[in-house]
């Protein structure tokens, strides 16, 4: 008999028997963290059931008809692993789902890891109270890095809990709904321990690019607006991610000096303020949208920059790789999910995709 299906609460009670035990082994952070995502993960209830009743509001059967349509795609079209992720809803009164800390050297680009147990080392730490981010922040801060703390509209599990969809959803447009479903569902389906780069990366490439490819699907022939409106989205994106590394490598250039951080730090600002400058007077002929038009305004330091660098620094392999597949994102995965790591101190996936890619495209 399935214990999970005739009793929906079960499987909240062994997540709160194995929180238990993880928090016994790692610490407080876990067992604080953990409660928070079960009190929000708890209150999801089946989207079926949701759909089969008369509580909705348009907007949000909407969004649930729309995710299951993006789930079937992931999954036939794309080839992710379901897990019976975003199969349930929850009303939340919140905008967001958690407050994530990055951090990095005032003088590198090397972002700050945190250790989790069972996933390896990433450069984030979430967590569901904001005051709580923010003391993390703080503790950061007297350690002499640089921190930055953000919002998070949802992340994945890995299968381990099932993820829910949430209240705050329902105003997203059409494609980033899409692009936040593929991704998260990407991580649940490849993940290999101490390579976010490679799992961020990938997730990224294939949210977007699948994204694109289901509005299309979706929305009628290419000059339809909602699939242009992607389009130029898409684009502009990739735009952006250029912009950026070509600050990176300005910073990367400074960071090499041997000079006292005051200067260097001076010298940022400058590279920063031209940056600005810059992105003003050629943002027209770089960008399609307005979107990132207002980005010089921000404060920027090591701790959004590497995470930005993080996210997108194998996204022109990854779509070399992907044209090398017939642009097919399916095989694209196949591949990814081939990736073992072999253990050795200098292993690389991207070096391993590539071969079983090759692979795949001579067969």
């Amino acid at each position: 008999m399935n214990l999970v299906r005739e009793h929906p609460k079960f499987s909240i009670v062994m997540s709160l028997l194995i929180l238990a035990a993880v928090a016994a082994w790692v610490g407080r952070y876990y067992l604080v963290q953990g409660w928070g995502l079960l009190q929000v993960y708890g209150r999801a209830r089946s989207v079926d059931r949701w759909l089969a009743g008369d509580r909705l509001s348009e907007d949000e059967r909407a969004l649930l008809l729309n995710v299951q349509d993006i789930r079937r795609f992931a999954r036939e079209e794309i080839g992710l692993s379901d897990h019976r992720n975003y199969t349930t809803y929850a009303r939340v009164d919140r905008s967001y789902l958690a407050d994530v800390v990055h951090a990095a050297p005032p003088d590198s680009l090397r972002p700050h890891l945190f250790r989790y147990p069972f996933f390896g080392r990433m450069p984030y730490k979430g967590f569901f109270s904001r005051t709580r981010a923010e003391a993390e922040a703080r503790r950061l801060e007297q350690q002499g890095l640089e921190v930055l703390v953000r919002p998070v509209r949802g992340f994945s599990t890995l299968g381990i809990l099932r993820d829910p969809l949430f209240s705050y959803m329902t105003g997203y447009e059409l494609y980033d709904l899409a692009d936040l479903i593929i991704h998260e569902q990407v991580h649940a389906t490849v993940w290999l321990d101490d390579h976010y780069a490679f799992n961020e990366n990938l997730a990224v490439f294939v949210g977007r690019r699948g994204a694109l490819e289901y509005l299309v699907a979706q929305e009628g022939p290419p000059n339809d607006a909602a699939v242009q409106l992607a389009r130029d989205v898409w684009h502009d994106r990739r735009a952006f991610r250029i912009a950026l590394h070509e600050l990176y490598r300005r910073w990367e250039a400074i960071y090499q000096q041997d000079i006292p951080l005051p200067e260097m730090l001076q010298q940022r600002e400058q590279a920063w303020q031209e940056f600005g400058a810059e992105w003003r007077a050629r943002y027209s002929q770089r960008f399609r949208t307005d979107r990132f038009y207002d980005f010089p305004n921000r404060t920027m330091d090591n701790a959004y920059l590497s995470l930005q660098i993080g996210y997108t620094s194998l996204q022109d392999e990854f779509e070399q790789i992907y044209e090398l597949l017939g642009g097919d994102l399916r095989l694209l995965m196949q591949a990814a999910a081939a990736v073992q790591d072999t253990g050795a101190p200098d292993f690389d996936p991207m070096q391993q995709l590539w071969q079983v890619a090759h692979r795949l495209a001579t067969r």
